[in-house]
């Protein structure tokens, strides 16, 4: 909660305190009737009662317009992945580090091996500095292995995979399909 949030809660919050105390007081309705009053009071009277009533009402308001803006949005609750290729990636690793990423290229899977290449050429001649340690989840497709694909999880720049040979690692993976012909 950040710290305005927490003053304006706080100031709504004796607002009404203070329109509900004002509410119940000797001067309101509820221990004076109106018959005992002057025309005089009673103007007075029903007015001070009408400004609390009404006072009350924009102070709920407000507090539940700002008890709303404080919860996250939908959209905010799942951040949606950011397309970058993997030479973005394998040239400026600081900028996505932490991110979550959408990326295309071919995967292999194989033993202390799982990773996503540029192209399938870097996969055939072992050019393993351009491709991403990938961190399959334990589910995964075997028959992607080999093919081009799109991934979507979180980069990590600091993280090279086994024995340090890839360019940084792809972990957290929550989208693993075929890539064919640029249609899913």
């Amino acid at each position: 909660m950040s710290i305005g949030f927490a003053v304006t809660f706080s100031f709504i919050a004796n607002a009404i305190q203070t329109t509900w105390a004002n509410a119940r007081s000797p001067n309101s309705l509820h221990t004076s009737p109106l018959k005992n009053m002057s025309p005089h009071q009673r103007r007075i009277t029903m007015a001070q009662l009408f400004f609390v009533r009404s006072m009350r009402a924009v102070v709920l308001t407000a507090l539940l317009a700002c008890a709303l803006s404080a919860l996250p949005s939908r959209a905010a609750a799942r951040e949606m992945p950011q397309d970058v290729s993997i030479v973005q990636l394998l040239a400026t690793p600081d900028k996505f580090d932490g991110k979550l990423v959408r990326v295309i290229g071919f995967l292999c899977l194989a033993f202390e091996g799982d990773a996503v290449y540029l192209h399938r050429e870097d996969f055939d001649h072992g050019l393993t500095q351009n491709a991403l340690w990938v961190d399959v989840p334990e589910k995964r497709d075997e028959s992607l292995s080999r093919k081009y694909v799109l991934l979507e999880g979180t980069f990590d720049a600091s993280d090279h995979g086994h024995m340090g040979l890839f360019g940084g690692a792809i972990r957290k993976i929550t989208r693993m399909s075929a890539w064919h012909d640029g249609k899913l």
